[in-house]
């Protein structure tokens, strides 16, 4: 079992470890630490970046890669206005992780950048606001699919003759933004579940399902 420790760093930034634990046997109900993976730290990319991780990093899901001697570690990043992305990080042994540079999506620019973030430009979209908690997963044909959590913020519509976009108003809110009903929508932090398919490499661009999962 792989688990995530939050500490402070150097000049009071967050830093995240992973950490393992072996369970004897069978027993899938008790666990024993097993040591920190030391090496296995990513860090923000720091206040003066304009990174997408360049206020805090949290989350990663490591997976071994079919085919190849590589485990890729997944994991949420957020900048200074609290926006989360999703990037990558490449390790030939599990342990020792590098930022990914050739990430596509957009704000890519810097080492380390996205493999996905939020639709700003369709404030609409049900993960317009966030995408985090990345879970990825290796299908046996080799397809890696990502599955995320997304969030929009609907706070303060606008009247508007659009509804948000199907799914978008969240399971853990509600909103009363109608088509052509021209209602202001109430504050609605609403996440939902999301799936993307890498296409064809993890550092490549992903195609993202328009349908929330759950």
């Amino acid at each position: 079992m792989n688990y995530n420790s939050l500490s402070i760093g150097p000049g009071g930034l967050p830093v995240i470890k992973m950490f393992y634990a072996n369970a004897p046997g069978h027993q899938l109900l008790r666990f024993k630490k097993a040591g920190p993976f030391q090496a296995a730290t990513l860090r923000p990319s720091g206040p003066n970046s304009t990174a997408f991780d360049s206020a805090t990093v949290a989350g990663g899901r490591r997976i071994r890669v079919p085919g190849r001697n590589e485990w890729l570690l997944f994991y949420e990043g957020a900048d200074k206005n609290v926006m989360s992305s999703i990037g990558i990080a490449r390790s030939p042994d599990g342990v020792t992780f590098t930022k990914e540079d050739r990430c596509r999506d957009a704000g890519a620019a810097a080492p380390g950048g996205p493999v996905l973030s939020p639709r700003r430009h369709q404030p609409r979209a049900w993960d317009a606001w966030q995408t985090g908690t990345p879970f990825p997963l290796v299908l046996p044909n080799g397809t890696l699919y990502l599955y995320y959590v997304g969030m929009n913020n609907f706070t303060r519509l606008a009247a508007t003759p659009h509804a948000p976009e199907p799914g978008a108003s969240g399971r853990n809110g509600s909103s009363k933004s109608k088509g052509g009903g021209g209602e202001v929508g109430e504050g609605v932090y609403g996440a939902e579940l999301g799936l993307a398919v890498a296409d064809p490499e993890p550092s490549g661009a992903y195609c993202r399902f328009r349908r929330v999962v759950l």
